[in-house]
């Protein structure tokens, strides 16, 4: 574990939604990555 996972595991640091390293925060983004890899492949606008 890294050194910021293991105090938000233990509830010491409380991630609030859409805070820069939240989850939710991360799973727009692994989206946005995903399109843009996809449109690269396709040479065409993914829309999500």
């Amino acid at each position: 574990m890294t050194s910021w996972n293991w105090p938000v595991n233990r509830k010491d640091i409380i991630v609030k939604p859409y805070d820069l390293a939240s989850l939710e925060n991360n799973m727009i983004v692994v989206e946005i990555l995903d399109a843009a890899i996809r449109s690269a492949k396709s040479g065409k606008a993914i829309f999500f």
